[in-house]
């Protein structure tokens, strides 16, 4: 085995000097490049430098409109608010504390239609475009959206009011009181269908700010699509 590999190197030999030469060769010629397009590089460089920023100023930007679609919580220990939030995604100590003070929180999928739309819902009726109707999670966030444990809203209610009480358990808070008729109890209780993105207005539906009414479809056709019955 050992012969061979030595007949090989020898056999070989000739051309792995080729290859050193060439390998010199196309060296020299990159340095030569690189000198002769070093102002060049130069300002390549600060073009970087300055789209980096904008990118991370757009992304800011972004990251603000959309927080009303993903909860990510700073400070959670000192969260005080009663609210009803609904986001696409919350990490547990978030639920923990939205939860621990007396608020409600539900995680849902949104297509991007939707979020258009709820960005800027107010242009979103100048243009006469109807409400649209948002489409159920893909194959891979089905889990998620059913588990009571994310607060997902295909979940059942009744693991969702079990869940409630475990996580409290884990992170040591009490839950507030629910009373029948309180403003917790409705919150838990009014929930939108899967298909719906506002509270009060169904998809399909359509409204116009110059007349200030709503505007509903007729045609037992459209109404059927949008009530996601076809």
């Amino acid at each position: 085995m050992l012969c061979a590999v030595i007949h090989i190197a020898s056999v070989l030999q000739p051309w792995l000097h080729i290859t050193s030469v060439v390998c010199c060769v196309v060296l020299c010629a990159v340095i030569h490049i690189a000198s002769v397009l070093q102002p060049w590089l130069h300002i390549t460089s600060v073009v970087f430098r300055i789209t980096s920023v904008v990118c991370r100023v757009v992304l800011c930007a972004v990251i603000n409109v959309a927080s009303h679609i993903v909860a990510y919580f700073q400070g959670a220990d000192e969260f005080a608010a009663r609210v009803n939030i609904e986001v696409q995604y919350a990490s547990e100590r978030t639920i923990a504390a939205v939860e621990k003070a007396g608020g409600v929180i539900t995680t849902r999928f949104f297509d991007l239609t939707s979020v258009s739309a709820m960005v800027d819902p107010e242009e979103h009726f100048r243009r006469g475009r109807v409400i649209p109707r948002c489409k159920l999670p893909p194959k891979d966030g089905v889990s998620y959206y059913t588990d009571a444990a994310s607060r997902g809203y295909l979940a059942d209610l009744a693991a969702i009011l079990h869940a409630r009480v475990q996580l409290s358990q884990k992170y040591g808070y009490s839950l507030p009181e629910m009373v029948p008729g309180s403003w917790l109890d409705k919150m838990l209780r009014y929930r939108k269908d899967p298909y719906q993105i506002w509270f009060g207005l169904e998809p399909g539906w359509s409204v116009s700010l110059v007349d200030r009414c709503i505007l509903k479809p007729t045609d037992p056709g459209i109404s059927q699509y949008f009530s996601g019955e076809n």
